[in-house]
């Protein structure tokens, strides 16, 4: 029976709970998207999705010294939510759904938290912040001369031609300012009526190998579908946040490195950033990756991402990324073209640069579906990771929340 507390965890739900688990009380590739069933799946999605290792290879941990300051006083901070009503930082966490919060601030943990059961080793998903990953890595490839920024898509990927990335250019699909048949936002509908028709973003879903039931089973993939979309309007203008797009620029990459990403991800980033644990990424059913939105990390493994672009793209002695890319992402995008999108109207003074949300302040950001969130502060020596398991992939009034409970949390260490 499922709890009425509508912040309930997984385990006060009754998820996945005894041998077996009663019908009402099990998670499927069916369900799993979701609420409450999403509150156990973010934290299993290996055990409900194909994956594949995202290896930390075999160098030393990067130690997280411990500073953390009592718990309670960040908990007891006060800031305003969407509504204008003051809530402490605990009670704002508990209702946007969190999972884990780790605060880093010159590259020691000042405040960590867990809830809903997550472990400090266990894997969560992050869903589109594996975005940003994979905007670093398209990054590195141009610095590198691997890809040209203002050729044709087309150029490094001619199964494009027909459809809407058929007359991009890179920096367009990486930017996400291409003109698409496209509703990110359409799944809204369909949580709140599974049984409507189908559409364009339930499509992608099923073929990111995530999402089965019985009447749409499917062995055509991410790429197959992207290759499918149409153009409506002219790309440049506006930005439009085009979840296929990544996956597109995940092709790219395998294209022009000739492997495939994950083996690239694990080599230029998530083997040299000190991680604890190798990462995981989801497949989709021809065993491509989920570029958009497949990995899965800890907490404190984000926060080590986090803290090697703080530290202008450095761990140690290695030059993981060059600096110059750091400043590239903190210029922000085109503040016009983001402007120009009626979805982030709640969002004034920031951009969208190479699958990041920079802040007005020049902060990058990188954000999931359900309150995936890793914030860098450079000028303050702060990272923030955090993981939830919200009840809805979109809301702007938690975006709000979201963002009101970050600013509050850095602000205090900024002092």
């Amino acid at each position: 029976m499922a709890s009425s507390d509508p912040y309930a965890s997984a385990r006060e739900h009754g998820l996945m709970l005894g041998t077996p688990p009663p019908p009402e009380a099990r998670v499927t590739r069916g369900n799993w998207f979701y609420a409450p069933h999403n509150r156990w799946a973010f934290s299993h999605m290996m055990l409900l999705a194909p994956s594949v290792e995202v290896s930390r290879g075999s160098g030393p941990v990067r130690e997280l010294p411990d500073r953390r300051i009592d718990p309670s006083v960040v908990e007891a901070l006060t800031c305003r939510d969407h509504a204008g009503v003051e809530r402490t930082v605990g009670d704002l966490l508990r209702r946007t759904w969190s999972d884990a919060l780790v605060v880093l601030q010159d590259g020691a943990v000042v405040y960590e938290r867990y809830d809903n059961d997550l472990a400090p080793d266990q894997l969560h998903l992050l869903a589109s912040v594996t975005k940003s990953f994979t905007g670093l890595l398209v990054l590195l490839a141009i610095e590198e001369g691997l890809l040209d920024p203002g050729r044709p898509a087309v150029d490094y990927v001619p199964e494009l031609a027909a459809g809407v990335f058929g007359d991009t250019t890179v920096q367009q699909v990486l930017d996400m300012v291409v003109a698409a048949e496209w509703d990110e936002l359409d799944w809204l509908a369909h949580e709140a009526s599974p049984d409507q028709e189908d559409s364009l973003f339930l499509r992608f879903l099923r073929r990111s190998g995530t999402w089965v039931d019985s009447l749409h089973e499917t062995d055509e993939g991410l790429l197959e579908f992207a290759a499918t979309l149409q153009k409506a309007g002219e790309h440049g203008e506006a930005f439009m946040y085009l979840t296929p797009a990544t996956d597109v620029l995940g092709w790219m990459l395998a294209r022009v490195h000739d492997k495939p990403y994950v083996e690239l991800l694990a080599e230029r980033l998530w083997s040299r950033i000190g991680a604890e644990h190798s990462a995981r990424m989801l497949l989709d059913p021809i065993g491509s990756p989920v570029a958009s939105g497949g990995l899965n990390t800890t907490a404190r493994d984000l926060a080590r991402f986090g803290q090697m672009l703080l530290d202008d793209g450095r761990v140690g002695g290695d030059q993981v990324v060059p600096p110059g890319l750091v400043r590239t992402l903190r210029a922000g995008g085109d503040p016009a073209a983001f402007a120009r999108c009626a979805d982030v109207a709640h969002m004034s003074g920031w951009s969208y640069r190479a699958q990041w949300w920079i802040t007005p302040e020049g902060h990058p950001t990188a954000w999931g579906v359900c309150g995936q969130i890793l914030w860098i502060d450079q000028d303050a020596g702060l990272v923030l990771a955090r993981l939830a398991s919200a009840p809805d992939s979109v809301d702007s009034a938690r975006d709000v929340d979201e963002a009101s409970l970050c600013e509050t949390v850095l602000s205090y260490f900024r002092g």
